[in-house]
């Protein structure tokens, strides 16, 4: 594999990027967002919950609009299955 990271590797520092831009969005101040600053929508699917604490923190940051996405069944616990069910989801 040489440098690249691993799959789980880079899914953990996905929230993290994430949360450098919100720490980046919440230094501009209020002046300086755009006059629809109050239409920001944050929508998010979060299986584990991680995502769910990273959207507040997008949420409180950009004083926007918070939207949970659900699934009509919910993915299995098991990460391995929970792989597995998307790949057969998009290739239908």
């Amino acid at each position: 594999m040489g440098t690249e990271l691993p799959r789980r590797n880079l899914l953990k520092a996905l929230p993290l990027t994430a949360a450098g831009l919100v720490l980046a969005a919440s230094e501009t101040s209020a002046e300086q967002r755009p006059a629809e600053a109050g239409r920001i929508l944050v929508a998010y699917y979060s299986r584990t919950g991680n995502t769910a604490v990273i959207a507040r923190q997008i949420r409180r940051a950009m004083d926007a609009t918070q939207f949970e996405i659900k699934t009509e069944t919910p993915y299995p616990e098991d990460y391995e299955a929970t792989v597995e069910q998307a790949r057969r989801e998009t290739q239908s």
